[in-house]
C-alpha cells in the first residue's frame, strides 16, 4: 500500500462515484444501513455500556461500508456481514480493530467531558426542555443565551471533527494496511 497526494478538487469526483457505486445496488447498501442503524438502536437501549459500545464500533461500521464498497466494485452484493468481516481476519487484525475502537470510544468520551464542562450543562439543559415538548420559545431563547453554549458546542464540534479525520482513514489502513 502506498499512499497517494491528489488535488483537493478529487474529493468531488470521489462523491460522484460513492454515488454511482450506490446506484449498483441501492437495497444492498440500504439493508447494510438498516442492519447497521437496528444495531445502534439495540446498544442505545443498553444504559452507559451501549453508548460506550456504540462508540467503539464506529471504526468498524465505517470499514464494514469500505469493504461493501470493494464487494459492490468487484460485483459482488454488499450484504451487512461485511460490517463484521475484519473481525473474522485472525487474532492480529482483531486486536488491532478493538484498540481503534477503544482509542476512538476514549478520545469521543474526552471530547464530551471537556465540552460538557465548558457549557456547564447548558447543552443537556437545551435538550432536556426541547424533549419535553412543552418549551415556550421564551424557555429555548433563554437556554439558548446560556453563555457556555456556543463555547462548548464549538468544541463538541471542533475537536469531533479533528478526531473523525483520522478515523475515516484509520480503519482501511489497520485492515488492509501491510
Amino acid at each position: 500500500m502506498r499512499l497517494q497526494s491528489v488535488p483537493a478538487a478529487a474529493g468531488v469526483t470521489w462523491v460522484k462515484q460513492g454515488f454511482r457505486i450506490f446506484a449498483r445496488q441501492p437495497l444492498a447498501f440500504s439493508g447494510m444501513f438498516a442492519a447497521f442503524l437496528f444495531v445502534v438502536f439495540v446498544l442505545t437501549l443498553l444504559p452507559v455500556v451501549g453508548s460506550l459500545l456504540l462508540l467503539a464500533l464506529l471504526p468498524l461500521g465505517s470499514l464494514g461500508f469500505m469493504i461493501g464498497t470493494r464487494d459492490a466494485l468487484q460485483g459482488r452484493v454488499p450484504l451487512p456481514r461485511a460490517i463484521v468481516a475484519p473481525l473474522r481476519q485472525g487474532p492480529d487484525a482483531l486486536r488491532a480493530m478493538l484498540f481503534l475502537g477503544l482509542i476512538y470510544a476514549a478520545a469521543s468520551v474526552a471530547i464530551i467531558t471537556l465540552a460538557e464542562w465548558a457549557d456547564g450543562g447548558a447543552l443537556d439543559e437545551l435538550m432536556r426542555v426541547l424533549s419535553e415538548g412543552k418549551a415556550t420559545p421564551a424557555d429555548v431563547a433563554q437556554r439558548l443565551s446560556e453563555p457556555g453554549l456556543f463555547t462548548g458546542r464549538m468544541i463538541r464540534f471542533g475537536l469531533a471533527g479533528v478526531l473523525s479525520v483520522p478515523f475515516w482513514h484509520a480503519p482501511a489502513l489497520v485492515h488492509w494496511g501491510p
